[in-house]
C-alpha cells in the first residue's frame, strides 16, 4: 500500500492514538485504562490529511461510517487526547503489531483482510480521479471487502 500510495504523491504511516471508547468491558471496580491504538496515517499529495482505522468498533465506533475519517474528525470525535505519534521499532515490539500472538492469530487474518483491499484498487484509475470520486471508489472497495472477509473473521475470533 506505501509504495502504492507514494507513486500517487500520498503517503502512510503507522500512527499511534489513544481512542476515547464509547464501550469497554472491564471487571466491575477496575479502572478504564487509556490504551493505544494502531490507525493509518494517509497524506494526500495535497496534504490532506486522513486517519484510516480498521478495527474502530472495538471502541463502540460504526465502522461502516468512522473507518476513514479526516485527521481533524478522528482526533476531535475519537481520539480521547487528541495526540497520536507515529510508531518506531520500540512500538513494534511492545504493540505486538502483525505478529498475531496476541490474538491466536487474528491479526494475520487482519493482515489478509487489508492485502485484499489494496491489492483491489485500481491505483491508475485512482490518481486521475477527483477527490470526491477518489474517496467515493476506495469506500466502495473497502465495503466489498469487509463486508464479506471481515465478517467471517469477526464471528470466528468474537467472544
Amino acid at each position: 500500500m506505501r509504495e502504492r500510495l507514494q507513486s500517487m504523491g500520498a503517503r502512510i504511516d503507522w500512527l499511534l492514538v489513544s481512542p476515547y471508547p464509547l464501550v469497554t468491558f472491564r471487571f466491575f471496580g477496575d479502572k478504564v485504562q487509556n490504551c493505544k491504538h494502531s490507525v493509518f496515517g494517509i497524506t494526500s499529495q495535497n496534504a490532506e490529511q486522513y486517519i484510516a482505522d480498521f478495527t474502530i468498533e472495538q471502541f463502540g465506533y460504526n465502522g461502516e461510517t468512522r473507518w476513514f475519517l479526516s485527521l481533524a474528525e478522528y482526533m476531535e470525535s475519537i481520539s480521547g487526547d487528541g495526540k497520536w505519534h507515529l510508531a518506531n521499532d520500540e512500538d513494534l515490539e511492545s504493540h505486538g503489531a502483525g505478529t498475531g500472538t496476541e490474538t491466536g492469530g487474528q491479526m494475520e487474518s487482519w493482515r489478509e483482510v487489508l492485502m485484499q483491499f489494496a491489492y483491489g484498487l485500481d491505483w491508475e484509475k485512482l490518481n486521475g480521479m477527483c477527490r470526491e470520486d477518489r474517496l467515493n471508489c476506495v469506500e466502495k472497495q473497502a465495503r466489498e471487502v469487509f463486508d464479506g472477509v471481515a465478517k467471517e473473521i469477526w464471528k470466528l475470533t468474537s467472544v
